[in-house]
């Protein structure tokens, strides 16, 4: 719960986690869609657990619908992922940000035990 609370309060307006949370230079310059889609999972298995209160709940879900904006997904054939920016900030693509995009995407769906 410690770690949660410490992580949404180091967000700001994008709610998506800046690369670097103390990067001061350029501040919500850089984001890391693949740190948001862990951290969306994490906060799911909180909720799982019956640990996650309504500030984690409500973070969680402005978090998911932000990260399934035009901004961080990418469905077209061509393109080696889904999730944009998962990469610190970068238009890269990897395979662990996609997974728990999806993770996390089915655990809202479907409810929170995993398919895997």
């Amino acid at each position: 719960m410690r770690l949660a609370k410490k992580f949404i309060a180091s967000l700001d307006e994008e709610v998506v986690p800046r690369n670097d949370f103390h990067e001061t230079a350029h501040p919500g310059r850089l984001r890391d869609a693949s740190a948001g889609a862990i951290a969306i999972c994490g906060f799911q298995e909180l909720a799982r657990h019956g640990a996650a209160d309504g500030e984690i709940t409500s973070v969680k879900q402005s978090l998911l619908t932000r990260l399934c904006d035009d901004d961080y997904v990418d469905f077209h054939d061509a393109c080696q992922g889904v999730q944009k920016r998962g990469q610190g900030g970068k238009n890269g693509y990897t395979s662990w940000g996609d997974y728990y995009l999806m993770e996390a995407l089915d655990r809202e769906l479907n409810g929170p035990e995993m398919f895997w």
